[in-house]
């Protein structure tokens, strides 16, 4: 029976098959650096080989060359010496798949990372293989001389590897020093002048980031059941992993769907955890455009929508400042809430102070927010001007500001294009709304007007021919724009 490693006989199979590394993948394209780094390899094999054999070194690259399909080693060293040679400067595929077989040696896994099942099981085809060829116990190859190249120090602790196991820091956080270059990344200090910061994550902390997310992506639309065992899996991640602090947020989020008083400390605990890794002094920025500080302003968010549950509105106030600050590109829509927040304080000014957040959002939502706080600081014409813009780019605010769940007529939808978020509008709209004297009344009342109905209904009327699906549009965008203008100007 033959037992050498692999079965595969192409550079490419192997490459797939084992989940060899970007970096394997590349080294196609520079044979001198592959031919030297399989050298490195090979030899270093040999090296533990010997040292468990108790066999000389020369007859140990005998053996590891015949075990990845190679007569000998001065058979193997010649091949890739080839590397070197000027007919070889485009890797020519016959170079490359004999020398499949030596990729396995290439594998370097990160130490509290799980292998991929198809590598464990290649390195114990080779462990088999070398200890045939050696005359040494298959347990004591796998042990002295494949876990060795794992950087592991037997081969059940390679075997059970696991990212809850792991020892070193998921997190890391790092300061951009501004150089210019994009790669001016450094590890964070006390003293750093940084312009930006990101949480740096860890091969481990990759892998358990992925579980979590199989394991919580949906949550609100799992069974009762489901969102059991997720529960279940995130506490044992934490006990595991005391500083998984997507983890953190999960439970955190959990126990606040799940209306338990623990909630608010649990996402305090873990923001602290966080931002015990950021250096004192840093006044940086903290980007959403870093996919590892995206679990961080998820925290803040979930922390202020607590903070307006509770009716700590200040609390709120202040955690949506900092949010713009450390990221004013605004992925959440703190710049919405926050204006909305400040009516509901009856802090007008500031209201009013925060609406430069707003500067490039036209229409719709940020129009209405935009109307309720020129009311609140009398400015009624500014008012008038915002309201309009807002319920002709978005007739669905009608419904909204009546109070009433009547739909539009003629199965209007009450969206002109593009749809906002109109569950986060509600959630802080509706309270400011009822909390600036008059407000209400005056939005009513503008409703009510003749002439906003009968422009409501011609505006309605060419769009409903207009946005058709079934192919017979009619009129243009150009058309429909200008329409809206003249709306608007009749209006206000």
């Amino acid at each position: 029976m033959n037992t050498r490693f692999p079965t595969k006989s192409t550079f490419d199979d192997v490459v797939c098959d084992l989940d060899l590394s970007f970096r394997v993948t590349m080294l196609r394209h520079e044979p001198a650096e592959l031919a030297a780094l399989i050298t490195q390899r090979i030899k270093l094999t040999a090296k533990y080989l010997a040292r468990t054999s108790l066999a000389p070194h020369s007859k140990a690259l005998e053996a590891v060359s015949q075990a990845v399909r190679f007569s000998d080693w001065h058979h193997l060293s010649t091949h890739l010496a080839r590397a070197l040679g000027p007919d070889l400067a485009k890797a020519p595929q016959a170079w490359l798949d004999a020398l499949s077989s030596t990729l396995l040696v290439l594998v370097q896994p990160e130490a509290d990372v799980k292998m991929p099942e198809a590598q464990l099981q290649a390195f114990e085809r080779l462990g088999q293989t070398l200890g045939m060829l050696s005359d040494t116990p298959t347990q004591d190859v796998l042990d002295d001389v494949c876990a060795a190249l794992c950087g592991g120090k037997n081969w059940q602790e390679v075997r059970n590897r696991s990212p809850l196991k792991a020892r070193t820091a998921l997190y890391q956080f790092l300061v951009d020093e501004g150089n210019g270059n994009g790669y001016g990344y450094e590890e964070a200090s006390s003293t750093a002048t940084a312009s930006a910061g990101f949480f740096d994550w860890s091969p481990a902390c990759y892998e358990l980031v992925e579980e979590l997310d199989g394991q919580w992506q949906g949550y609100d639309d799992f069974t009762k059941p489901q969102q059991k065992r997720a529960r279940k899996w995130v506490e044992a991640a934490l006990i595991a992993q005391p500083g998984f602090l997507e983890a953190g947020l999960a439970l955190a989020s959990m126990q606040y769907d799940a209306e338990e008083e623990g909630a608010s400390a649990t996402l305090e605990r873990y923001i602290k955890q966080a931002e015990a890794l950021i250096p004192i002094g840093f006044k940086g920025q903290i980007l959403w455009s870093q996919v590892g500080n995206r679990f961080y302003h998820r925290m803040f968010w979930l922390r202020l929508e607590m903070h307006v549950v509770a009716g700590d509105l200040k609390s709120a106030v202040r955690l949506a400042r900092k949010q713009l600050r450390l990221n004013p590109a605004d992925n959440f829509g703190v710049r919405l809430a926050l204006p909305l927040l400040l009516l509901e304080l009856g802090d007008y000014p500031a209201a009013k102070r925060a609406l430069k957040g707003l500067a490039t959002d036209a229409g719709q939502t940020a129009s209405a927010i935009r109307a309720f706080t020129e009311y609140a600081a009398g400015n009624q014409q500014g008012f008038r001007t915002e309201l309009v813009d807002a319920l002709i780019s978005l007739p669905w605010l009608r419904v909204f500001l009546s109070g009433r769940r009547a739909t539009l007529p003629d199965g209007d939808d009450g969206f002109r294009g593009m749809q906002p978020d109109l569950e986060l509008f509600i959630e802080f709209a509706s309270s400011a709304y009822g909390a600036v004297p008059g407000l209400m009344a005056a939005c009513k009342s503008f409703l009510a007007e003749p002439l906003v109905i009968a422009v409501e209904a011609e505006l309605r009327s060419y769009w409903m021919v207009y946005d058709r699906r079934d192919g017979q549009r009619q009129g243009s965008y150009e058309e429909w724009v200008l329409l809206c203008s003249d709306a608007a100007r009749r209006l206000a």
